[in-house]
């Protein structure tokens, strides 16, 4: 009897012990399931909600850069009898007085490269660079919404000199002249009147006579409406508990919903640098990554015509 009841007892224990193992490893399966599961659904919302407002930067961004394309297109076309200088200068202001969406307008040529006209103009006019004669326009919007003329040195658009991330301080210029493509620049603050400073970023398009470089028109676009889609975005996440950043492609802020006083820094400016290489990486892509408790994805911007991602 005495026997027979420990079997008994050994096989309850048994059954009992493994029913509660069995059980557990149910549970942990069903957990990692359901945390699987979650996490896809985090994901998916993420990146819908992403791409919703990546839709508004891309298609901002793509509708200020039709301004310097159409406006290349007209002066391509005309080359061979070309405007008067005095129109082209109307044009590029009528260009500006109609599109809020840009802070500046300019059009640049090469040495002789517009009309043959430079030494008539060598002097200086309102449209052509004094000691050299060549078309140097340059309209920007003021605060106020008045826009002011310049007129700059021939040489200033070929300044190599670099600035502390290692960009030409031409760049805007030099990108479009050695690539002879479309080049849009790392963003920049710029003080637009004493005291008022505002974020924005180039869009160029270079004119070309056949396949030769003749001088580019292009365009600064105000970067604060895509601060404003940012916040938007981030507010719509977790009661605004996400942290949304847009990343230029050398890894500079271009809008920040948490770290807005950074706008055109560094992302390793504000977080740890190694996680900031990390999101660098993951950035110029679609991508997704966890960091501790922190869930990160990154969905791409899209500016076609200069076929920068």
């Amino acid at each position: 009897m005495l026997f027979v009841t420990t079997l008994v007892v050994a096989i309850i224990v048994i059954l009992v012990m493994t029913t509660w193992l069995h059980l557990q490893e149910e549970n942990e399966k069903q957990s990692e399931q359901v945390q699987e599961l979650v996490l896809k659904e985090i994901r998916a919302g993420l990146v819908f909600m992403g791409q919703f407002y990546i839709q508004q930067i891309s298609g901002y961004l793509n509708e200020a850069y039709r301004i310097p394309n159409s406006l290349a297109g007209a002066i391509e076309a005309s080359l061979n009898i070309p405007l008067e200088r005095s129109g082209v200068e109307a044009l590029l202001r009528g260009a500006i007085n109609k599109n809020d969406n840009v802070s500046s307008i300019y059009r640049h040529f090469e040495k002789n490269a517009y009309d043959q006209k430079d030494t008539q103009y060598f002097n200086g006019a309102s449209h052509s660079a004094p000691r050299a004669g060549s078309i140097e326009l340059y309209f920007t919007r003021e605060s106020s919404g008045v826009v002011q003329h310049q007129i700059e040195s021939a040489d200033a658009k070929y300044s190599d000199t670099r600035n502390e991330f290692g960009i030409r301080e031409s760049e805007w210029y030099l990108c479009a002249r050695n690539n002879n493509t479309p080049c849009m620049m790392e963003p920049y603050v710029y003080e637009i009147s004493p005291g008022n400073s505002m974020l924005m970023t180039p869009l160029t398009v270079p004119i070309q006579d056949g396949n030769r470089f003749k001088g580019l028109i292009g365009v600064d676009v105000n970067l604060p409406e895509l601060q404003k889609l940012v916040e938007e975005l981030s507010n719509s996440l977790y009661e605004g508990e996400a942290q949304v950043s847009l990343l230029s492609e050398m890894g500079l802020i271009a809008g920040a919903s948490h770290h807005a006083g950074s706008l055109g820094r560094p992302l390793s400016e504000v977080i740890n640098q190694s996680l900031a290489q990390n999101l660098q990486t993951l950035h110029k892509g679609s991508g997704y990554t966890e960091v501790g408790d922190d869930i990160v994805t990154s969905v791409p911007v899209n500016a076609d015509l200069a076929g920068v991602t």
